[in-house]
């Protein structure tokens, strides 16, 4: 997880090496080689300290703004989805018609937009939660001289 200390140590291994360059720089022609290539080795021990710490702020950076990205969607759907029974609608931007019909069970339990199926005759079927939905153009299916509603057994 990105905190300051991560920002912080970062910000410190980018100061040492920045320190470390201008005593280098600084340095009169009579430093000894040993000495200079010591300066070196931490110059560059600090600098990988420094892009390692920063590549793992980098990656919190983009994991956050994917889950806001995600968490944007989310409201967005939440402000255009309506429910109309026995189902929900998600409505459009702009212009076209709304899109589903939606699983009523599943949104609610879930937060899932699981689209419904079509069996014909009014009737919806979830293949997630398996709920079953009929709509206002159901119409009970007739035998013999009876009527009889279909059963969820019967489809």
């Amino acid at each position: 997880m990105l905190d300051l200390a991560s920002i912080q140590a970062a910000l410190a291994s980018i100061k040492t090496a920045s320190e470390i360059a201008r005593l280098i720089r600084s340095a009169d022609h009579s430093l000894e080689t040993a000495d200079h290539k010591m300066r070196l080795a931490e110059l560059m021990e600090a600098l990988a300290e420094a892009k390692i710490q920063i590549a793992g702020i980098q990656d919190v950076v983009l994991e956050k703004d994917r889950r806001i990205r995600t968490l944007e969607q989310a409201a967005d759907i939440s402000t255009r989805l309506r429910y109309q029974a026995p189902f929900y609608w998600l409505l459009p931007l702009e212009g076209d018609q709304a899109d589903g019909p939606f699983c009523q069970q599943c949104q609610d339990k879930d937060g899932k937009l699981i689209r419904l199926q079509g069996q014909g005759n009014g009737i919806w079927d979830c293949m997630t939660c398996k709920s079953r939905f009929r709509d206002k153009t159901h119409r009970p299916v007739i035998i013999g001289h009876g009527v009889r509603r279909r059963s969820f057994e019967d489809s």
